[in-house]
């Protein structure tokens, strides 16, 4: 016979209590040792916020312990609200017992994000306080709302009272904050509409967020600078653009806008100009306005009109030190408001005239606001790890449970082996004292050790999680060790090489984010036949098999190690050719 023996492939071994889908959500009934009397066939509500999506649905149960009762998010289009963490389980307000309440449940645990999380045992409903563990006096409890933001769940609030519907002790959907910028202040440096014909442009994901003027002149060669903003949030969001041809249009007192016609929601992100020399320019030289609008799914713009930012005086020459200030001057808007267009005065061609801007705010969408943080990605410090492990170094493996990082099973049918690796999406690390995290890293899956001074990132094994190609026409240093701030959509593709492209040259892997969870943990899956297995070498195919054989009168069988490391190069910004 032949055989692949999976025993041999365990490396990692980590711990939580159950594995749902992300997507699902809810809560699971006490088994009978813990309430005999805990059991319900009543429909409750379950409300769920989990950043700035709220998710609400109803759920009937059917009489049986240790029931799982859960809802899909991706049935339900979420509310977009102010950023919380909780879920509630309430009691519905359309009762179904004889002494006018909603037949007890009682709850063990709740699903939220994807995990199965063990609360203390209580009773929702009629009855409640002849349950396990009661806290109140009250015969029914209406609802509770436990707290997520912490790191275990915790009772927030909760309603021993009759008569609340399930509805109105949902959690409140508060107002969402406005985003503000950050932004970058000398990206022209001084030559700022210098040249003849030209764009001034701010980067993808950037609009224009003011001007530098050294208050002693009126045409265009007096402003110094252009500041070219972003929304503060540590992705890049993409935008749609078009070019608005103001002609003549701004050559007197006029407001141009990039929202305008069938174009909505769109900024400033560069200006054209027509200006030959900037020493004789003013604002009629001001040709095209570049206007670009943030993807949909991530921003929500306000409503029309526009609002206005009074730029009146700011372009005007001081009195006094005969005109010409020591200081240069930023006339620009608030931190929460961004550009869409200009106001001026007219006719005329002086920096004086240009008295407003106009401006819209912006806010994340549900979707947007539920996207990787950067305070939500791993990060650990390497001499803490070596020195004190996985656990002090704030790399949460203790989370998961024995099997559920590494999982194995053999196909009969194909004789392959076929691999499940759970483990955290990692941002960058620190080392050597260093407070920032500015180490780059990456997983490397391979069924040999990975060699610190001999093996080198862009040549992998053969079987191991990523392609050589992957790296062609790639910096070390900027490129390798790049990771997305939107793992669910940038997880597995060369422009983010921490985690690239998982398909080797032997046999296949895979990598996604576990059920599309945004920040949370990522699976690789692999699948090798027996003959690749006997492929699997080094990148130039030198080496021994990584796997070695055994036989007997009645069995041949394979056996190896697999081998989960964490990789960062030596040293943030140099290639030592070790790691």
């Amino acid at each position: 016979m032949i055989s692949i023996n999976p025993t041999y492939f365990t490396i990692l071994s980590m711990v939580i209590l159950s594995h749902i889908k992300a997507v699902q959500f809810g809560f699971r009934v006490c088994s009978k040792s813990v309430d005999s009397e805990g059991q319900s066939s009543d429909p409750f509500t379950i409300t769920y916020q989990w950043g700035q999506a709220v998710y609400q649905c109803g759920v009937t149960l059917t009489d049986g312990y240790s029931e799982l009762a859960t809802c899909d998010t991706i049935d339900i289009t979420p509310s977009n609200c102010a950023p919380e963490y909780g879920l509630q389980i309430s009691a519905d307000d359309e009762p179904n017992t004889a002494n006018n309440g909603i037949d007890d449940v009682c709850v063990s645990s709740i699903i939220v994000n994807g995990e199965e999380i063990e609360v203390i045992p209580q009773r929702i409903g009629d009855d409640a306080n002849d349950g396990p563990n009661s806290d109140t006096s009250a015969e029914i409890t209406n609802y509770r709302y436990y707290d997520l933001g912490d790191d275990a769940p915790e009772i927030l609030a909760e309603a021993p009272i009759t008569g609340t519907a399930a509805t109105d002790a949902a959690p409140v959907c508060g107002d969402i904050p406005a985003l503000t910028w950050t932004g970058d202040d000398s990206k022209f440096d001084h030559t700022l509409f210098h040249n003849e014909d030209s764009w001034y442009k701010c980067n993808e994901g950037e609009v224009i967020g003011g001007f530098e003027w050294n208050g002693n002149c009126q045409h265009l060669d007096c402003l110094e600078d252009m500041r070219c903003v972003k929304p503060d949030i540590p992705t890049t969001i993409s935008q749609d653009c078009y070019e608005l041809d103001m002609g003549s249009s701004f050559d007197d007192a006029t407001t141009v806008t990039c929202n305008q016609g069938v174009y909505e929601g769109y900024f400033v992100n560069g200006i054209g100009s027509g200006c030959g020399d900037a020493y004789n320019c003013g604002l009629y030289n001001w040709e095209k306005l570049y206007c670009c609008k943030y993807d949909e799914n991530v921003i929500i713009v306000d409503a029309p009109p526009d609002s206005k930012h009074d730029w009146w005086g700011c372009f005007d020459i001081p009195n006094g030190d005969n005109g010409n200030p020591s200081t240069d001057y930023w006339c620009d808007v608030e931190t929460n408001e961004f550009i869409t267009g200009f106001t001026r005065t007219g006719p005329g061609d002086d920096l004086s005239q240009l008295e407003e801007a106009e401006y819209r705010q912006i806010y994340l969408t549900a979707a947007g606001g539920n996207q990787c943080q950067l305070a939500d990605v791993t990060t650990f410090d390497w001499d803490i790890l070596t020195e004190q492990g996985l656990d002090a170094a704030g790399i949460e493996f203790d989370q998961l449970q024995l099997n559920d990082v590494t999982k194995f099973y053999v196909d009969e049918n194909d004789l392959s082996l076929n691999i499940e690796v759970t483990l955290p999406y990692i941002g960058n690390a620190s080392a050597d004292d260093m407070e920032s995290p500015l180490f780059g890293v990456t997983y490397v899956l391979d069924f040999e050790d990975y060699d610190a001074h001999e093996d080198a990132i862009n040549e992998p094994g053969t079987c191991q999680n990523r392609q050589d190609n992957s790296y062609d026409g790639k910096d070390f240093v900027d490129d390798f060790w790049d990771y997305s701030y939107n793992p669910v959509t940038d997880i597995g593709s060369s422009g983010y090489l921490a985690y690239p492209p998982a398909t080797p040259a032997i046999g296949s892997w895979t990598v996604a984010m576990k059920d599309d969870a945004p920040c949370g943990k990522l699976i690789y899956t692999g699948k090798f036949t027996w003959a690749e297995l006997r492929g699997c070498k080094n990148y130039d195919g030198t080496s021994e098999p990584y796997t070695s054989m055994i036989s007997d009168d009645d069995w041949l069988n394979m056996t190896g190690t697999f081998y989960i490391n964490l990789v960062s190069p030596f040293w943030y910004n140099k290639d030592y050719e070790f790691y």
